[in-house]
C-alpha cells in the first residue's frame, strides 16, 4: 500500500513575503481533514486517518499523545500492486526563492518478514510525475521533528507536496505526521544546532571546542566565522572557508585553537557563529550555544614499580561488603585523576545482574559510595575509561 500526503493550497503571487513568515501551519486538530485537502486512494479503509494518538494506535504501534495525520498499514494488508494513495492540492510558491516545510514524523522504518517499510517526502508539478525531497526519511522511536527545503521548486505556480508512506506489499506499521509548517526562510542563516560538551577537563592540557551547524537559509554556505570565550572573557574566533553547505545540510567543526586551562574551577564554555558567507547573519537568534565544564588539576602518576617491587606490599582496605562490593571483576580509576575516583564493577548473576560500584574520593580514609544495578541477566557495564562484559 502507498499513501501521499499533500499540502493545502496557498497563493503567493503578487505578495510580498519577509523571512519567518508562515505560509501554511496545520495540526491536524479537527476530527476531519482541513479545507482544501483531499484523499485518493483505493486502500479500502480510507488510507489516510485523522484523530488522536489513542484512536489511531494499534497493538504493535503505539503513536504516543498526538492529535496527527496517519498512513495506516497496521492490522491489514495491501498489495503493492494496487496503485497509490494521494491527499492532494496545488501549491503556488511563485514569487519565492527560500521556502522551507517544517513537520513531526512518527514512522519507526520497521522491518517484519523480511519486508521493510518506506516514507519520503516528494514533489510532483503535475500530479503524475512524483520527485524525492532529500533521502528516505529515518526511523525513530518516537515523535521527531524534521526540515525540508523546497528552495529547487521555489518560483513554480502549481506545486504538489506529498508524505509517501509504502509497505513494500507487506504487513507493516504505519507513519503519522503532525504540526506542518510551510514558511519563507531567510538567505542566510546558520543554526548552531550542536556544541560538544566535555563536563570536565585538566589545567594545561587542550580543550577541544567543536560542534555542528546546520544551514536552514536559502542560500549555500561557503565560509563560516565562530568564536569562542571562557566566561564571557576574550573571544578566540576562526574562520572556515572553501566550504559547500547546501540549504538544510549540516557542517561538523573543530576550532584548531582549543581553550587550554590555566586554573582549575567551574567554567562556561561559550561558543557562537559571527559571521555567514563574510556578512551578517539574517537570525542570530539561533547563533550562539554554551556549557559549564569543571576544571581538575593535572595529576601525572609517578612510576612507583621498583620501589614496589623492593619492599613488601601494604594493602589499605576502601571498602567491603557493606559497602555493596561483591566480588569485583575489574576496576578503574577514572580518566581525570584529580576527581580521585574509583569504579569497580562487581560479578554478574544470572539473577540478578551485575552492579558498578564508583568511589567518591577514594584515597581518603572515608569515601563515599554510589552503587549502579543493571537488572539485565547479563549486563553490560562501562566503566570509567574501558568496557567490560
Amino acid at each position: 500500500m502507498k499513501n501521499l500526503v499533500l499540502t493545502p493550497a496557498f497563493i503567493l503571487a503578487g505578495i510580498f513575503y519577509v523571512q519567518g513568515q508562515i505560509l501554511l501551519q496545520e495540526d491536524f486538530e479537527a476530527p476531519s481533514l482541513p479545507n482544501g485537502w483531499s484523499v485518493q486512494t483505493l486502500a479500502t479503509d480510507g488510507g489516510w486517518k485523522i484523530g488522536t494518538a489513542s484512536a489511531l494506535s494499534s497493538q504493535f504501534y503505539d503513536r504516543q499523545q498526538q492529535f496527527c495525520s496517519h498512513g495506516r498499514d497496521q492490522r491489514r494488508r495491501l498489495q503493492l500492486r494496487q496503485k497509490p494513495g494521494y491527499l492532494i492540492t496545488p501549491v503556488s510558491i511563485s514569487g519565492l526563492t527560500s521556502v522551507a516545510m517544517q513537520f513531526d514524523l512518527f514512522y519507526g522504518a520497521n522491518t517484519y518478514q523480511g519486508v521493510t517499510e518506506r516514507a519520503t517526502v516528494e514533489v510532483s508539478l503535475d500530479g503524475v510525475n512524483w520527485v524525492e525531497l532529500g533521502e528516505e526519511l529515518p526511523g525513530h522511536s518516537g515523535w521527531e521533528p524534521h526540515s525540508i527545503s523546497l528552495n529547487a521548486y521555489a518560483g513554480e505556480s502549481n506545486v504538489q507536496i506529498a508524505f509517501h508512506y509504502d509497505d513494500e506489499g507487506g504487513w507493516l506499521y504505519g507513519f503519522a505526521v503532525d504540526n506542518v509548517t510551510v514558511e519563507v526562510t531567510p538567505d542566510l542563516d546558520a543554526e548552531l544546532t550542536e556544541l560538544k560538551e566535555r563536563a570536565f577537563g585538566e589545567e594545561n592540557t587542550p580543550f577541544p571546542i567543536g560542534g555542528q551547524i546546520f544551514n536552514s537559509g536559502g542560500t549555500t554556505i561557503t565560509s563560516l566565522e565562530i568564536s569562542y570565550s571562557i566566561d564571557g572573557g576574550p573571544s578566540i574566533s576562526e574562520t572556515f572557508d572553501n566550504l559547500n553547505v547546501e540549504s538544510f545540510g549540516y557542517y561538523d567543526f573543530e576550532i584548531s585553537s582549543p581553550w587550554l586551562p590555566d586554573a582549575s574551577g567551574v567554567f562556561e564554555v561559550t561558543a557562537e557563529i559571527t559571521a555567514v558567507n563574510g556578512g551578517a547573519d539574517e537570525n542570530p537568534d539561533n547563533n550562539s550555544a554554551s556549557f559549564e565544564t569543571e576544571i581538575f588539576p593535572k595529576v601525572t602518576p609517578p612510576n612507583l614499580i621498583d620501589q614496589f617491587l623492593l619492599v613488601d606490599p601494604v594493602f589499605t582496605v576502601v571498602a567491603t561488603g557493606a559497602d555493596q562490593l561483591d566480588k569485583p571483576t575489574d576496576l578503574d580509576f577514572f580518566p581525570i585523576l584529580a576527581k580521585d575516583e574509583l569504579w569497580v564493577v562487581n560479578e554478574r548473576t544470572e539473577n540478578t545482574g551485575g552492579s558498578t560500584l564508583t568511589l567518591y574520593n577514594a584515597s581518603s580514609e572515608t569515601p563515599d559510595f554510589l552503587q549502579r544495578v543493571d537488572g539485565n541477566a547479563w549486563p553490560f557495564h562501562v566503566t570509567a575509561n574501558r568496557y567490560c562484559v
